[in-house]
């Protein structure tokens, strides 16, 4: 799948098999257009999909914020992104989000959701020394030029990754979602595309 510049705006491309229904993050789509770009794609689609979707992200989402709850780690939370991940971190953390604006205090942490190497850097460069920078973001093939020692070693700062959403680990157990979600938006392959926080593609009718 890929995010085209059209006439009319930005348009999707995509090749989904009889049957298959797909999920794209906003972060995905918005942070790397003209990218190759990640979907969650259930082929077929169950009874459910945007549920068992939203519970892909959603395990993410509690795995970011996991990390920054562990070992009694106090102070304010940044989450960078505007997509599904995002929105359900945010929402986790509550009052724990950090404020923002030129007397506002670094965050102690930052949840980064959208895999853009500029977003990454600032993200590096935002949170407070001795902080936690979470990588949640999907990289589709983006390079982040890093010097260790000066941006991370001397300042004490803990870089954790967090593995992509995947549909299939979550087919056996499914977990409650724990926040309510928006409904996805559609997307015709070959509409103009408008910024959401997520997206459904749904492939050819039939087996």
């Amino acid at each position: 799948m890929r995010l085209v510049s059209e006439p009319s705006g930005f348009g999707l491309e995509a090749e989904l098999p009889r049957g298959a229904v797909a999920y794209i993050d906003g972060d995905w789509l918005w942070s790397a257009p003209s990218a190759e770009v990640p979907a969650l794609v259930l082929h077929p689609a169950g009874a459910d999909p945007n549920t068992q979707a939203a519970q892909a992200l959603a395990r993410v989402a509690r795995e970011c914020v996991a990390h920054v709850l562990a070992e009694g780690r106090s102070g304010v939370v940044d989450v960078s992104g505007a997509g599904l991940v995002a929105m359900i971190a945010r929402l986790l953390l509550g009052e724990r989000l950090s404020a923002h604006g030129p007397e506002a205090p670094r965050p102690n942490a930052v949840i980064e959701t959208t895999g853009d190497p500029r977003r990454i850097d600032a993200a590096i460069r935002g949170v407070a020394d001795l902080g936690l920078v979470v990588l949640a973001g999907e990289s589709i093939g983006r390079r982040l030029d890093l010097d260790l020692y000066p941006d991370v070693h001397v300042r004490g700062l803990e870089l954790v990754g967090v593995a992509a959403a995947h549909v299939s680990d979550l087919q056996d157990e499914a977990e409650p979602l724990p926040v309510p979600v928006p409904a996805p938006t559609e997307i015709a392959v070959g509409s103009p595309v408008q910024p959401a926080v997520w997206y459904r593609v749904t492939g050819p009718a039939g087996n």
